[in-house]
């Protein structure tokens, strides 16, 4: 008899590991959970929108893409860890970069 295999489906992992030790306001991050991602709703989508209109003037109903600006996916992970907004931008920029495609890839699979 011929039985099928069947291979879970990994979900993605949330977590942005940073290349080296992270300080911020006095404290060590090694890596911040992004998993609540999985619980946000439209609204919250909206809300980050909101946000970034208000901080770069930008309107993201005239963006194709909101998700693929830098200060959106700060935003987007500001709300998610409960982490302030300079938190992300002040990330080194392989770290920074890294953030972008993690926010960007949740939001496009």
């Amino acid at each position: 008899m011929n039985e099928k295999k069947t291979t879970p489906i990994e979900e993605p992992i949330l977590e942005l590991v940073f290349k080296k030790p992270y300080m911020f306001e006095g404290t060590e991050y090694k890596s911040v959970d992004l998993s609540k991602l999985e619980d946000w709703t439209g609204g919250d989508i909206d809300k980050a929108k909101k946000t970034l209109k208000s901080m770069d003037g930008l309107d993201p109903q005239d963006m194709t893409l909101p998700e693929s600006n830098s200060n959106y996916c700060r935003i987007v992970a500001s709300m998610v860890t409960g982490l302030p907004f300079e938190f992300f931008k002040n990330l080194k920029a392989r770290d920074s970069r890294a953030l972008d495609v993690l926010v960007i890839g949740f939001f496009l699979s």
